[in-house]
């Protein structure tokens, strides 16, 4: 993996808008994608493809960040990955 100690990564999902099937339903289906971003370098080290109804942007990044397996580095994460639970 090309980060260095003390880098700054960030990490956010988006969700594909052209992907949105059950549009007219309380719960909509669509293609995300969660990118593991480097601030020093200005690439994206890491991106995870998922269906919200298969899985969970939590459980994704958790996945992805075990897969790295990176240490010494800054994480930045948005407000969904701030809940007191996030582990089953």
């Amino acid at each position: 993996m090309p980060s260095q100690e003390n880098d700054w990564l960030g990490v956010d999902g988006k969700s594909i808008k052209a992907t949105v099937s059950n549009y007219d339903k309380a719960y909509q289906d669509f293609v995300n994608v969660v990118s593991v971003f480097s601030s020093r370098q200005g690439v994206a080290l890491a991106l995870k493809q998922f269906r919200n109804k298969e899985s969970s942007e939590i459980a994704v990044v958790q996945a992805l960040l075990a897969t790295l397996q990176l240490e010494a580095v800054v994480f930045t994460f948005d407000s969904l990955h701030c809940q007191k639970k996030l582990y089953n």
